[in-house]
């Protein structure tokens, strides 16, 4: 049954920009005599989980909501950013689409702070009737006020604590929620608007005409900028960018940048953002001739924007496909060789890494091919030695009954991976009735004499105690299962920790590329497995 006594109505500025739900949950709590929005929620059992962003809502929660404040589901629905997100990113909640990083352009909390964080216009509230957030300054790229064209804050000037809405908040939305002040009497800092209207206006609004480049859709447009954004977020790249851009906010902002730990776009500092949006539109006017000369003499290439995690926009990617690609320079064997003989001459240790800093180079496909050539697979020899550890191990693991019988279950694992070249995960989940037909093949098989007729006795041996005496003593401890391998508790069987027992033991057979693991299996069963002794430096 509701009892609020006391309607609050949801408000809008001069330019029809909605409230956010956290402000006008908040503004209706204390309407009501609540001392937060958490207060009212667990007082009227308002069906909303506890610490939730607000930022897109299920039916049932919308619903809910608007049951308690005799609204409907539609009139809510107007202060959540499903539109904007949208817009922005393709999708409602921004999990879709091109990058597919869901809350992607919402501002991100430090850690320790709870509630959705909002950059605020200071003027704005100063000015409202009754201060209310609006929904866009929730937005990472929102950074200046549309109306006033001041620059947004996003902590308190006297605290410094981020401005978050919180479900315990008590405070009214005029003032700070960790020191009290009042955020409407702050003076708004003095920066210089961008005159790219994309920058200033509320990105719901934001339509393909309004953007420098053609794009079917305005997320196309965002999903660009973003690839740019998480580049200059990179302290590494952030250097590269000083010399693209010549605007006083960008360079401090990239400097920033540079001198710290790897920060996501969203958790950065209005003043970083600020100042990383102004060299976007910088780079991207008088599109693409200003973008590629500049980000061309600074070394950018095609392959640096692959890199990232988002996906290239097909007008962001032809531009760089078309003027930033680079072929990639491939080393001869008598430079790799001469590199090597300097390292030794200056008694240096010699690696791929020595190697291709000495040379200046990233690749290391051309050192594989000339000096330190990898092993594809694995041979006969070599798995016949690494057997050889893994029974001696296997037989030792005296100190716990449980150790030993787990690692002949994984040596039975490694028998099933070898036998049919397969990974190890693909191993670990294969059914019961494989270990039965397994064994039989071992034990029938018909002699090679060679290396074969060792390890498949050995393969024959170990499955069979695992068969009749490991599996069935793990089985206990729970319901019956259809997989072959299980954990000590009955579970079935992951295949955590068999990987670091093979490479142990290639490691202990003198095999050099023993890291590559399950890598050197994988297409190469025991059957098919070359002879010889073949051990690669």
């Amino acid at each position: 049954m509701n009892t609020l006594l006391v309607r609050t109505q949801m408000a809008q500025d001069c330019e029809g920009n909605h409230e956010a739900l956290p402000s006008w949950l908040s503004r209706l709590a204390h309407d009501n005599g609540y001392r937060s929005f958490g207060s009212l929620r667990t007082c009227e059992q308002l069906k909303v989980p506890a610490r939730h962003s607000l930022d897109t809502l299920d039916d049932d929660t919308l619903a809910s909501i608007a049951r308690l404040t005799m609204s409907t589901p539609e009139e809510v629905a107007t202060l959540t950013l499903k539109e904007a997100m949208c817009v922005i990113t393709g999708s409602p909640d921004g999990a879709q689409g091109i990058g597919a990083a869901r809350g992607r352009w919402l501002l991100k909390v430090p850690a320790g702070v709870r509630g959705p964080r909002y950059a605020i216009c200071c003027t704005c509230l100063a000015s409202d009737t009754l201060p209310f957030f609006r929904s866009h300054w929730r937005f990472s790229n929102v950074c200046w006020c549309p109306i006033h064209r001041h620059c947004l804050t996003d902590e308190c000037p006297v605290c410094a604590k981020p401005i978050a809405l919180s479900d315990s908040r008590e405070a009214k939305l005029r003032f700070c929620g960790a020191c009290g002040h009042d955020l409407a009497s702050t003076i708004a800092a003095c920066c210089e608007a961008p005159s790219a209207d994309w920058l200033i206006a509320n990105p719901v609004r934001i339509t393909s005409r309004d953007v420098p480049v053609s794009v079917a859709f305005p997320h196309l447009w965002w999903d660009g900028i973003r690839v740019l954004l998480e580049l200059a977020c990179r302290p590494r790249e952030a250097v590269r960018f000083l010399r693209v851009t010549s605007m006083e906010s960008s360079q401090n902002a990239l400097e920033q940048i540079a001198t710290r730990p790897r920060m996501d776009f969203d958790k950065q500092p209005a003043v970083v953002r600020q100042g990383l949006l102004k060299m976007v539109d910088e780079l991207t006017q008088e599109w693409p001739h200003r973008f590629t000369d500049r980000m061309g003499s600074a070394g950018f290439t095609s392959a640096l924007f692959g890199s990232t995690e988002l996906k290239l926009p097909y007008w962001l990617d032809t531009v760089c496909a078309t003027s930033l690609y680079r072929k990639r320079y491939s080393t001869t064997e008598g430079e790799s060789r001469a590199a090597i003989a300097l390292l030794h001459r200056k008694q240096e240790a010699t690696s791929k890494r020595s190697v291709k800093a000495l040379l200046g180079i990233t690749e290391s496909k051309a050192l594989d091919s000339t000096v330190w050539p990898i092993q594809k697979a694995l041979t006969l020899a070599q798995l016949s030695e690494a057997i050889r550890y893994l029974a001696v191990e296997v037989q030792m693991a005296n100190e716990a009954r449980a150790q030993q019988a787990s690692g002949l279950r994984d040596a039975c694992c490694i028998a099933l991976a070898v036998s049919h070249g397969i990974s190890f995960e693909r191993a670990a989940k294969l059914p019961l009735e494989m270990g039965q037909t397994a064994l039989d093949s071992w034990a029938r098989h018909l002699p090679f004499g060679d290396d074969r007729d060792f390890v498949r006795n050995q393969f024959a041996e170990w499955m069979l105690l695992y068969l009749k005496g490991v599996r069935p003593r793990f089985q206990r401890l729970a319901p019956p299962s259809t997989a072959l391998f299980l954990t000590r508790f009955g579970e079935d069987y992951k295949g955590f920790g068999v990987a670091a027992a093979f490479a142990r033991a290639l490691r202990h057979a003198g095999v050099t590329d023993w890291e590559r693991g399950a890598r050197l299996l994988v297409g190469n069963p025991l059957a098919a497995m070359q002879d010889g002794r073949r051990n690669r430096r």
